[in-house]
């Protein structure tokens, strides 16, 4: 294995172990595209990938955990053996399943996990990048404290940079973007770069001779091992200007004394270890993966199909409610469910790539399963605004078709019942009044018999008004606007309103629903109140506190508890003159808009009816 040093900037080369060959197709594109500093090349056999270290030049290795013959910790085992130095990152979908603490003690880097969003191959990006810096960073100022051991050097001890003395290393060191500083054993400051200052609000020169501890809290005598390279992870406390409380990334490498150190140099015979930091601000790296954790809860635990696709319309993250997710990461619909069913799904994805419009609530149905889904699906854009694919949602509409079309079968028998109830029922009853009408005119007859005839055609006449009511209200609501309550209940209080009553209503508001209906379940109920409370009955109306529904309430008599659940019985009624039929009709109602309705008490101790689950309307 190689690595070039002539000055320019090599790049970074990345080999990436995994013995899925797709993945490593889709990530390798992913990498690339994330940094063009980047090259990628694959295996997906890890005991390959070790013999390929020997005869080609790679910067990091990144691995895969569970894989065939070499699993990853045994892959870093064998590659740390002969490249000790080696940047080794795990992208693996079992994070979970490893020890992780034993692979950052065996010496891997970092360990990330896969089978994320485009952003996490940005992140992994990020991650090398920065691996491979800090690991050339730690390898130059290693190589001058061993270096200055020959003939050809100096002797130069690990205080010698507070003499002012340089070295084309620090030349290296000062222009790399990660910070880098060295240190005695107690933790002196000998040398640091302008990245490792700006860190600590100081200068590089100010920074030297000072005790690192004064300026990491976190960074205690038990971080400086000389047996181990330690990696900490540092919260610095908002400075005195004001900064936001950032999280630092420190690697501690142990550098042991050369020979001529040993032996005696200006300073008399040392055998002190000197360190090397590399130190990062990881503050944004940190937030974003409490960010990408949250994700993958989301992913993981959400009860619907939800899922991420890239530029070309390929699934890139899918959340756990699909059967098997892992199968459709990298492939579009039509590899998926093949070309007769995907190809139309595809061509929407792609329309919303091309065009960023997005698609929402489109039933698309299965003709093969009889299963409908309905799917939203909006442009997927980076912090610049460039669409990088689509985010899409899918829900499983199958019962809820299957429920509508059982529920537009009743509603046609019911339509077909009510025809028959108004025609061959109506016509008679109006045939019988009249003829006993006629019956009172021609022989000026005044009998309580005929009365009571004529009262009770009435009745059944009434009966039959409201039977044909509940059977219209009683269909499936489908058709939804912003209704104003003070509009329509002003309406119906002057359609019902007799004697000295009074409607208040407690604030003006809407609510989503049908009109028409909204018309009758409030007529319904104004009747109800001065049928049972009186002429001069008041009617209040408003929100729930909670504002989940809205209220009628009216200061009457009440219901008393026995006997509220047996009122929204059809046919149940207190009063000669009612049909028993008005409360029944107002729950119908309430139901065919996916309402709750429930009778209780009223502030001053007349009946309260409350209906919840209402969508609210804000004309504002």
């Amino acid at each position: 294995m190689s690595h070039r040093g002539d000055g320019s900037d090599p790049g970074i080369r990345v080999l990436h172990v995994d013995d899925d060959p797709g993945l490593l197709e889709l990530s390798a594109r992913f990498l690339e595209r994330a940094t063009d500093r980047l090259s990628v090349t694959t295996e997906s056999d890890p005991v390959r990938a070790l013999e390929r270290l020997s005869t080609e030049p790679v910067d990091c290795l990144v691995s895969d955990y569970q894989m065939p013959e070499l699993n990853g910790l045994e892959l870093l085992d064998a590659v740390h053996d002969r490249y000790p130095t080696l940047p080794f990152v795990f992208f693996t979908g079992c994070r979970s399943e490893m020890d992780v603490s034993d692979a950052f003690s065996r010496g891997a880097t970092d360990v990330l996990e896969k089978n994320r969003p485009a952003e996490q191959y940005e992140l992994l990006a990020h991650r090398v990048v920065d691996a491979v810096e800090q690991a050339r960073a730690r390898r130059e100022l290693s190589e001058r404290e061993r270096n200055r051991s020959g003939n050809e050097a100096p002797f130069r001890n690990p205080t010698d940079s507070l003499n002012g003395a340089s070295s084309p290393t620090d030349e290296i060191a000062d222009h790399v973007a990660v910070g880098v500083c060295t240190c005695t054993d107690d933790g002196r400051v000998t040398y640091a770069n302008d990245a490792f200052a700006s860190l600590t609000d100081r200068d590089s020169e100010s920074l030297r001779g000072t005790d690192l501890r004064e300026h990491f809290d976190g960074l205690g005598s038990d971080a400086f091992d000389p047996d181990a390279q330690r990696r900490l992870e540092i919260e610095r406390e908002p400075g005195e200007d004001g900064a936001d409380e950032r999280v630092l990334s420190v690697t501690v490498t142990p550098v042991e004394p050369s020979r001529r150190e040993r032996a005696g140099g200006p300073n008399g015979p040392s055998d002190r270890t000197a360190f090397v930091l590399t130190c990062e601000d990881v503050t944004e790296r940190v937030a974003y993966e409490h960010d990408s954790y949250l994700l993958d809860a989301l992913f993981e635990q959400i009860p619907v199909h939800l899922y991420v696709k890239d530029e070309a319309a390929r699934h890139v993250r899918i959340s756990n409610e699909y059967p098997n997710p892992d199968e459709v990461i990298g492939k579009t619909d039509v590899e998926v469910y093949g070309a007769e069913r995907g190809t139309k799904s595809y061509e929407r994805d792609l329309r919303i790539v091309d065009t960023g419009e997005p698609m929402i609530n489109v039933v698309e149905g299965n003709p093969e399963t009889h299963r409908y889904f309905l799917s939203s699906k909006v442009p997927w854009r980076n912090d610049d605004g460039e669409i990088k694919g689509l985010i899409g949602i899918t829900r499983d509409i199958t019962e809820r078709k299957r429920h509508q079309r059982q529920l537009e079968r009743q509603n046609d028998r019911l339509r077909t019942v009510a025809s028959v109830i108004s025609h061959d029922i109506r016509n008679p009853l109006n045939l019988a009044s009249g003829k006993l009408q006629l019956l009172e005119d021609e022989c000026g007859i005044e009998s309580v018999h005929l009365s009571d005839a004529q009262h009770s055609l009435d009745r059944t006449h009434d009966l039959l008004e409201s039977l044909l009511s509940l059977v219209k209200h009683g269909q499936w609501v489908a058709e939804t606007d912003p209704v104003s309550v003070e509009t329509v209940t002003g309406l119906c209080w002057r359609h019902v309103a007799a004697g000295t009553g009074a409607l208040e209503l407690d604030q003006e508001f809407y609510v989503v629903g049908d009109e028409d209906r909204l018309h009758q379940l409030f007529e319904n109920l104004f009747r109800n109140a001065a049928l049972h409370a009186g002429s001069d009955v008041t009617i209040r109306v408003g929100p729930l506190e909670d504002w989940s529904g809205f209220y009628v309430e009216d200061d009457g008599p009440g219901i008393p508890a026995d006997e509220r659940e047996r009122v929204f019985e059809s046919g149940y009624t207190t009063s000669t003159e009612g049909t028993g039929f008005g409360i029944p009709i107002i729950e119908v109602i309430a139901e065919a808009h996916g309402w709750d309705v429930r009778l209780t008490d009223g502030r001053i101790g007349g009946a309260r009816f409350e209906f919840v689950g209402v969508d609210f309307y804000d004309p504002t």
